[in-house]
């Protein structure tokens, strides 16, 4: 009898998990049946992966069956039932289930959760504990923990810089709250966690804060989910000595991802500012990430960019200001960005990825090395502005290494030129003290409006590609230095337009061009002086006139350079267009000014 009944339990687990095997059953567990799971655009994180129970965040309690707890430098005292307390008065001991509110001040005592199963409710409301040997708050085993701050409270939490770990050898516990199972923090009030050993809170589970005004200081990482990081509306703030949030897991391919989705977020680390092992997804929030020291230190050989994801980082929308020694936004992987609003500083990179695809969203990158690096580059939509010590856009194949690991960035490598750019739309505004556009590959442009302006002088060009460059749509607007060679680039309906103008040209006057019936096809203003000029473009029709203005003030919309309209413009320059190529004012015997030439720099 009692192998059948055996037998009958494992055929029935066995059922089950096969329930769980089938396509989309996960979802329906969270959605219902005719309820379809949510998109997050490009992100191979599934609902079922950022799916936060409501039933475990939820901080709502009942006074009569919670066990009141009240700390003071006397000793602890307990109202209820589920907790011990040491001999020495200073340690809360909690070994079941269930809602313990606590309250009060105690300088030197612990909070240790015991529990074998079940949900362990810690509710502060005016609590204030510190420890000096370990970690004020180490949950140690529990089916799930929520830490809840009640509306109108703040609490404390803080550990020493002379804390001993209780394993050596795992090096734990290592923060000022330190859990071994999954942890959620919930509430409307505000809680401090001051890491001053190591980490401020760390889970070796999932990591979940949902609402919380939480403010952290620590002296390696702040909020460390070791498997998994979830934040919702969240208003977190401070200053961590390494990588502030963060997702470490490199054991489990599914495991080591970040999920925001609201909050706001004030963060100053000494490394990344927010870090996923692999996979990081942001739907929406308010960023202000300072790393490394921001971009005007020289960045060190550890990683210190503000946003940064191994295999994967995709972003719906949100509002960043992101300042940083390393690059703003990184990953090795996909990097697809489908809205928001970005200032970017960095001291290198302002955006880098081996895929780098952006939709939409506005983009300026104000200060770089270097604004959008990748093996390839598609621009659908948007707007983006850069202004780079170097290469405006680099498109180059990846980077390798050496058999020592040394890395040999392209630039000193032999690689074949297989990077790619796609334009399809929106709008690019780069000013580049090196080329404005570096395509190590090829390069094909199908609508969108471009503005590459070129250095001031003779150390790089407003267009550079290697393989081809073929063309079905949209404009691209070269200006640059007077040695600067275009070329007719594939596709029917592809014009050039190439001028050399008498005089240099200064930097913040609008250049315009219109059609035979006053249509604007363009209206610029180049950041850098040139001397050239170049109009790739398939608006221009074989047979029509145009007028080329200078000058003017900006009507409507008007963004980095690029305006919607113009009033006041003065015509430079009238011409029909007869064929695929158009040369204007073609003077080529004008030096630009501050040239430098190769013999006078090796």
């Amino acid at each position: 009898m009692v192998k059948k009944i055996a037998v009958l339990l494992i055929v029935a687990g066995l059922c089950v998990g096969a329930f769980f095997l089938i396509p989309g059953f996960s979802d329906l567990l969270i959605y219902g049946k005719d309820e379809k799971p949510p998109t997050y655009g490009e992100s191979t994180l599934t609902a079922e992966e950022i799916y936060i129970d409501p039933n475990r965040v939820d901080p709502s309690y009942t006074l009569p069956t919670s066990s009141l707890v009240t700390l003071s430098d006397s000793g602890i005292t307990v109202q209820g039932t589920g907790a011990t307390v040491s001999e020495s008065g200073n340690v809360l001991t909690i070994l079941r289930e269930g809602t313990y509110v606590i309250s009060g001040q105690m300088l030197d005592g612990q909070i240790v959760v015991r529990a074998p199963r079940g949900r362990v409710h810690l509710v502060l409301n005016g609590m204030d504990l510190r420890c000096t040997w370990s970690a004020p708050v180490y949950i140690e085993q529990a089916g799930s923990v929520c830490l809840t701050a009640v509306e109108g409270s703040e609490n404390r939490i803080a550990d020493t810089a002379g804390t001993l770990f209780t394993d050596a050898v795992a090096e734990v516990p290592d923060a000022a709250i330190y859990s071994a199972v999954d942890l959620y923090l919930s509430g409307t009030g505000m809680l401090k966690v001051e890491g001053n050993f190591r980490e401020a809170i760390h889970t070796l589970d999932q990591l979940v804060v949902v609402d919380l005004t939480l403010e952290a200081h620590s002296v390696a990482d702040g909020l460390v989910g070791h498997d998994a990081l979830l934040l919702r509306d969240a208003k977190i703030r401070g200053e961590s000595g390494r990588d502030f949030l963060k997702s470490n897991n490199t054991e489990l391919e599914n495991l080591g991802y970040i999920y925001i989705s609201g909050g706001q977020y004030d963060l100053t680390s000494g490394c990344d500012a927010i870090q996923a092992e692999r996979r990081m997804l942001i739907a929406e929030g308010e960023f202000r990430c300072q790393s490394g020291g921001g971009y005007t230190v020289l960045r060190g050989f550890e990683s210190s960019k503000c946003l940064k994801s191994g295999k994967e980082l995709v972003i719906l929308g949100g509002d960043f200001y992101l300042d940083g020694s390393d690059d703003a936004v990184h990953t090795d992987g996909l990097l697809s960005m489908s809205g928001g609003s970005y200032t970017l500083y960095s001291g290198d990179d302002a955006i880098c990825a081996s895929t780098l695809r952006i939709l939409g969203g506005s983009i300026r990158a104000s200060v770089c090395m270097q604004g959008l690096v990748g093996e390839r580059i598609e621009l659908e939509g948007g707007r983006i502005s850069v202004s780079s010590q170097n290469d405006g856009i680099l498109a180059r194949p990846n980077v390798l290494t050496d058999a020592n690991d040394f890395t040999l960035y392209p630039e000193n490598a032999l690689a074949d030129a297989t990077a790619e750019f796609h334009m399809r739309g929106g709008y690019l505004s780069i000013a580049a003290e090196g080329d404005a556009l570096d395509v190590r590959g090829s390069l094909y442009v199908s609508g969108g409006l471009a503005m590459l302006n070129g250095p001031t002088y003779q150390g790089g060009d407003p267009l550079d590609y290697d393989g081809e460059f073929v063309m079905s749509g949209g404009t691209v607007v070269a200006t640059g230095r007077s040695s600067f060679v275009p070329e007719l680039p594939k596709g029917e309906s592809v014009r050039l337009l190439s001028a050399v103008f008498t005089g240099v040209r200064t930097a913040g006057v609008y250049l315009s061009l219109r059609g035979d019936a006053g249509e604007l096809l363009f209206a610029l203003c180049p950041a850098e002086d040139y001397y050239t000029m170049s109009v790739y473009s398939c608006e221009l029709s074989i047979g029509s006139a145009y007028t080329l203005m200078e000058s003017g003030t900006a009507v409507g919309e008007e963004f980095y350079g690029i305006a919607s309209d113009l009033e006041g413009a003065e015509t430079v320059s009238s011409f029909t267009v007869m064929g695929p190529l158009t040369q204007l004012l073609g003077r080529t015997d004008i030096p630009f000014p501050d040239d430098y030439y190769e013999d006078e720099i090796l």
